[in-house]
């Protein structure tokens, strides 16, 4: 298993009879929007609700929980998404990658790379 690249379709092809090529483009064009996609700071927003929702950062010992007020989309190839928060450090990798997954399943992004930053949110 390729462990950096899991989002990665899988598509079994046949070089000699050429059995099921077409899929195989299908499945290249699908990345291919997917890496150009742009998404809205308000759905992006929405989706990040939705996921904290669900499950919110967590505390981490006697400290308070880290706050995250809003993301938004700064890039394209790949999808790049800035994250804004009270304390960027105390965001876990297991909590970055659940957010990861969320924003995979919930904007169809599951067949490209995507990046995710986290800033302190110098407003609040």
């Amino acid at each position: 298993k390729l462990r950096p690249v899991q989002y990665a379709a899988q598509v079994y092809t046949d070089a000699k009879s050429g059995a099921r090529v077409p899929t195989l483009f299908a499945a290249v064009e699908r990345a291919f929007k997917q890496h150009r996609k742009r998404v809205s700071t308000a759905v992006l927003n929405e989706v990040l609700q939705d996921a904290l929702r669900r499950k919110q950062p967590p505390a981490g010992g006697l400290a308070k929980r880290p706050r995250i007020y809003y993301a938004t989309q700064a890039a394209t190839r790949p999808p790049t998404f800035v994250f804004f928060c009270s304390d960027p450090s105390r965001i876990t990798r297991e909590y970055r990658q659940y957010m990861e997954n969320q924003l995979r399943e919930s904007i169809d992004l599951s067949c490209t790379p995507i990046r995710l930053f986290w800033r302190p949110s110098h407003d609040r």
